[in-house]
């Protein structure tokens, strides 16, 4: 299972998110979360609103290759859990696209 959410881990300031890597087997497990932290931790934010966030192209490219690098992993399932309005619809289109190549 490889995750990618705001870090809880460390300097509250620290602009890197949270990073897990567990590879047991060759499926592998991907789920982006989003990185907004300010929503993340805000008292007052809805379930929704804490998932609000659009992945850049070229941080789901770093994650393309990373994905790819994955000894013994045959196939990878992707999955956008930033479920605000349409951004992870946005965000599978786009590492759809980049992992294409």
């Amino acid at each position: 299972m490889i995750t990618d959410f705001i870090t809880f881990r460390g300097s509250p300031n620290c602009p890197l998110p949270y990073l897990f890597f567990a590879v047991t087997g060759d499926l592998a497990y991907v789920r982006f979360h989003g990185r907004n932290r300010a929503n993340w931790f805000k008292k007052v934010a809805t379930t929704a609103e804490r998932y609000m966030y659009l992945y850049s192209e070229q941080e789901l490219a770093d994650w393309a290759v990373q994905l790819k690098r994955l000894r013994g992993v045959h196939r990878a399932f992707v999955f956008f859990n930033n479920c605000y309005r349409n951004l992870g619809v946005m965000n599978t289109t786009m590492m759809a696209q980049i992992s294409a190549h």
